[in-house]
């Protein structure tokens, strides 16, 4: 979190790693697996996710799938 405060930033950067580190990516980097555990534990985080989620529904219903 640059400055001490969490942006929108935050949330794209945390998403990114957070799939690196379902893969083990993040093992030899303590400090970016406590970033992304710190950055996901947050409501705007969760938000963001179920937003983009309820985005990705309502396109794929869209398209019939």
């Amino acid at each position: 979190m640059a400055g001490g405060t969490f942006s929108v930033a935050d949330i794209m950067m945390s998403d990114v790693l957070r799939i690196v580190d379902d893969f083990d990516g993040l093992s030899d980097s303590p400090a970016c697996g406590a970033y992304v555990a710190r950055a996901t534990g947050r409501p705007a985080f969760a938000k963001a996710r179920e937003d983009q989620m309820a985005h990705f529904a309502a396109a794929d219903k869209a398209h019939g799938m």
